[in-house]
């Protein structure tokens, strides 16, 4: 189950080659873009390009194939590649590449350009279509183990048209508060829409005095639809001892809506609650001489 988690995440692009197979990455394998975002109408044609260049040190075979992708019921995770069309969401059958650019070598340092294109029937219906272009890699290299794995780019398309267009923030909460190290939270976006999102905003953190801290960009993330995302975002550094409260705007990604939560937590050091429990006790104190005098 590792293992396929591994592939998955080298085929979307989310971990570089040389993280993975040390056996031929003595360098890296480029991809750029690494995502498409394509709005198309119903039977339009579109040319696009992915470039692909090789960083390893040593000549490689290159196997260019599209899959499907689908959203994953584990939030953590971004997607699956489906092998089969079966998807609502398909895209696949729409992509041609020509046969001249499905497979090739290339040597140490060439990039080579791959274009391809979308072709939509004319009865498409609107929403969202999505597919990958996946870079089958496989070392050449005399002396080398012949170990193949994949990297690729996303393929998103959007067919205008009416179509429900809907998300929203379930949750948001602290996740980790360590001593020593910035808080991190987590966002837990679901899609129940027919169409895929790219949330996006930011995390404010305020002290006790309404004064602000820190302030955490968050970058646009791809939701798709029928499926929840959870994102991890982290401080840029340590907390002052005392209360905090964070707030998130994310931007729903559609019609500029804006979702706002705020969790409030604490942030505990030694010498900190060394000073509260001395209070505690002079105020003990203090009520308890006035209690007394008030006997006599």
């Amino acid at each position: 189950m590792k293992l396929f988690k591994l592939i998955f995440l080298i085929a979307l692009g989310l971990i570089s080659l040389d993280q993975v197979v040390p056996a031929i990455a003595a360098g890296t394998i480029e991809i750029s873009p690494v995502k498409f975002e394509i709005n198309l109408e119903a039977g339009e044609r579109q040319e696009r390009a992915v470039t692909i260049a090789n960083y390893l040190g040593h000549p490689i075979i290159v196997k260019v194939v599209v899959k499907d992708f689908v959203g994953s019921d584990n939030v953590a995770e971004s997607a699956w590649l489906v092998e089969a069309s079966t998807s609502p969401y398909s895209l696949r059958d729409n992509i041609s590449i020509k046969a001249a650019d499905r497979q090739f070598a290339l040597d140490q340092g060439e990039r080579k350009s791959v274009p391809f294109s979308i072709q939509l029937a004319s009865s498409t219906p609107a929403g969202g279509r999505y597919a990958s272009i996946l870079f089958v890699i496989q070392s050449s290299a005399t002396g080398t183990i012949n170990i193949a794995t994949r990297i690729g780019a996303l393929v998103f398309a959007r067919i205008s048209g009416q179509v429900l267009t809907q998300g929203v923030v379930k949750e948001f909460d602290l996740k980790s508060l360590k001593k020593g190290e910035p808080p991190a939270f987590e966002i837990l976006f679901v899609n129940d829409g027919e169409m895929y999102l790219n949330p996006y905003g930011y995390i404010s953190l305020e002290n006790w005095r309404g004064r602000e801290v820190d302030f955490i960009s968050i970058d646009p993330w791809f939701v798709l639809p029928g499926s929840a995302r959870l994102q991890e975002v982290k401080a840029a550094k340590p907390l002052a001892p005392g209360w905090h409260r964070a707030t998130l705007k994310l931007n729903r990604g559609y019609e500029d809506k804006i979702d706002t939560l705020s969790v409030l937590f604490f942030v505990w050091s030694w010498w900190f609650g060394s000073v509260i429990i001395v209070l505690l006790v002079v105020l003990w104190w203090f009520f308890n001489q006035y209690f007394l005098w008030r006997k006599k």
